[in-house]
């Protein structure tokens, strides 16, 4: 979290790690850009390093906060800091950084590496199904379908981040 800070002093920075949910340590920058509709545009950069394997893959999420309604201060704040959020979208997830973000996590993947020696997954094994494991809040009722080598290694859900 340290090296965040000195590599990222421009962006917020956070952890994202859910205990006893997943199999992986996670951290993210991320940045908000106000909407003209008043929405905030929220992007995180996360980096999920695996406590089962010397692994980590690094991913963007997209996602959309609406204000809270009902009130002059919230859907014209005079304050930046006085968005409220009232509800969210579904955050978008990706492996495939868009081009203005490349950078970061490229610079995230680096840090990953070089601190704590891990190695990328191999995104191409992410979708190999794993039977007879139950992960998370995956397969809680039944094996239809069986969790990924990615939700083993890292977790079912890494689109939700704090």
């Amino acid at each position: 979290m340290e090296q965040l800070r000195v590599t990222f002093p421009e962006h917020s920075i956070g952890g994202g790690t859910q205990p006893f949910v997943s199999a992986c340590l996670r951290c993210q920058i991320y940045q908000v850009a106000p909407q003209p509709d008043g929405d905030q545009l929220v992007t995180r950069v996360a980096a999920a390093v695996s406590v089962l394997a010397p692994l980590y893959v690094v991913y963007v999420t997209t996602q959309r906060w609406h204000p809270q309604c009902g009130s002059e201060s919230a859907s014209k704040p005079t304050d930046p800091g006085a968005f409220r959020l009232r509800r969210a979208t579904r955050p978008q997830l990706t492996f495939e950084p868009p081009s203005d973000i490349k950078p970061d996590a490229d610079a995230l993947a680096g840090l990953v590496e070089r601190i704590l020696r891990c190695r990328p997954f191999p995104l191409r094994l992410a979708q190999l199904p794993v039977t007879g494991l139950r992960i998370g809040q995956l397969n809680w009722l039944s094996s239809d379908p069986p969790p990924t080598l990615l939700d083993v290694f890292f977790s079912d859900d890494l689109a939700n981040l704090p």
